[in-house]
């Protein structure tokens, strides 16, 4: 899971004499759950669900301890909106992925001309032209948007 997934008890009572309820967003464990189905469904191998099997005995919980209804409401709340302002910090602009594909080229471009130099075969025969579409694109976009502030 890449989030752990946080359940409630109430405070002084142990979690493990009642059943917890769950604070985390629904869809990721859901999201799990449907993949395992599908693995089930399709007969994979014993190899697949013993991964899968490893993988549910190690997905982090966090207790929380959350007494009434309402706080219980508001903590699940504040979870699902974590993930948004997260997604939102972390998320990759266009420009940001532009400069990104830039600098993958330019990386690229020197480990072939060193293979070039030194007659040893490159990973990949040639660029791809995705590549050299992106390299034109920040400059086709400075003069069609020079107005624009990024």
């Amino acid at each position: 899971m890449p989030i752990a997934v946080r359940v409630a008890g109430r405070k002084g009572e142990n979690p493990l004499d009642r059943p917890l309820c769950r604070l985390s967003p629904l869809e990721p464990i859901a999201a799990m759950f449907s993949a395992i189905a599908k693995a089930v469904n399709r007969n994979d191998s014993d190899e697949s669900l013993e991964k899968w099997r490893k993988h549910l005995l190690s997905v982090p919980f966090e207790f929380a301890c959350v007494n009434t209804e309402d706080e219980r409401y508001f903590a699940a709340l504040q979870l699902r909106e974590n993930i948004t302002k997260d997604y939102e910090s972390m998320r990759v602009s266009v420009l940001m992925r532009i400069m990104d594909i830039e600098s993958f080229l330019h990386r690229k471009e020197k480990q072939q001309a060193k293979c070039r130099q030194s007659n040893v075969p490159s990973s990949t025969p040639s660029i791809c032209s995705w590549l050299q579409a992106a390299r034109r694109y920040p400059r086709s976009l400075s003069t069609r948007c020079s107005h624009v502030m990024f």
